[in-house]
């Protein structure tokens, strides 16, 4: 009996100790999946948020200051961004920039610009979406980088999101460029080859090359007589002295225009392209 009530007591010893530990199992993985939520949440959202700060180039205040910046601009009726990243994941900038506003942006903003800053390949990539392609055309593009550019290269990350909003709304209260179009960049087109269509080429060239080299020889063929050319008769020569005499020169000069292209139909194209979820978009960017 003695050893019994032991063995009891052990018993329930240990179940009170596993319970224990369960309990503590329970408790670590609710924390770990509140803060898991937690982080999850700004994604959620981040189509209310304008800075995304990947890769801690700016303060806290100037982060806050950006995001009242561009909460103000996008009451005009678009959506506006400025993303830092210092790991894209192997994508390029472009690639990178399309899906961000792809996968956080455009289901509640489809209309839109967002500006990154990419430490990794380090370039300045501009991303548009919905009508702001057409509001900033390449020639724009091209402009926006310009105002931007500056401020990357010293440093100054906060003057750069600040330039990239007003250059932006600069353009956007110009509205849509006269004549403006979308032009395709469906890139560099990839031929697929079968041994089939290896084998038919194979045949055409060997075809295409004997009728070449037949056609040839029979030209130079002579099967009748032996061709000889009456040069005794046939040849004249005429000599004759012939001086030029320098009187002078007299130069024109003109002007050429460089405004011509960005006032013309290639300053009112948008090119655009496809993003990965199959999205359109424009943009361009500038190394630094």
């Amino acid at each position: 009996m003695l050893v019994s009530s032991i063995y009891m007591q052990k018993l329930q010893n240990g179940k009170a100790g596993l319970n224990k530990i369960t309990a503590l199992l329970c408790v670590c993985f609710f924390c770990i999946f509140s803060a898991f939520a937690q982080s999850a949440q700004p994604e959620a959202n981040a189509a209310e948020r304008h800075v995304f700060d990947l890769a801690g180039l700016l303060s806290g205040a100037e982060a806050e200051s950006l995001e009242d910046m561009f909460a103000e601009t996008c009451a005009n009726g678009f959506y506006i961004g400025f993303l830092t990243a210092d790991d894209t994941q192997g994508l390029t900038s472009e690639a990178f920039a399309d899906d961000f506003y792809d996968y956080y942006i455009y289901d509640s903003q489809p209309d839109g610009v967002i500006c990154l800053i990419d430490m990794d390949n380090r370039k300045i990539q501009l991303s548009t979406s919905g009508t702001m392609i057409d509001y900033l055309t390449d020639v724009r593009i091209e402009k926006v980088l310009d105002d931007v550019f500056p401020y990357v290269k010293n440093g100054d990350y906060s003057g750069a999101a600040k330039a990239f909003n007003a250059s932006v709304v600069n353009f956007y209260r110009m509205g849509i460029s006269s004549g403006q179009y979308r032009y395709e960049d469906t890139g560099p087109r990839v031929l697929t080859y079968t041994p089939v269509k290896a084998l038919i080429a194979l045949l055409a060239g060997i075809i295409m090359g004997a009728i070449f080299c037949g056609t040839v020889k029979g030209s130079y063929a002579f099967r009748k007589k032996t061709y000889e050319y009456p040069f005794s008769k046939l040849a004249a020569i005429d000599l004759a002295v012939l001086n030029d005499n320098f009187i002078g020169e007299h130069t024109v000069q003109h002007v050429i225009s460089t405004s011509s292209s960005a006032s013309g139909s290639s300053g009112s194209r948008s090119t655009v392209h496809h993003s990965s979820s199959g999205h359109s978009h424009g943009g361009g960017g500038r190394s630094f």
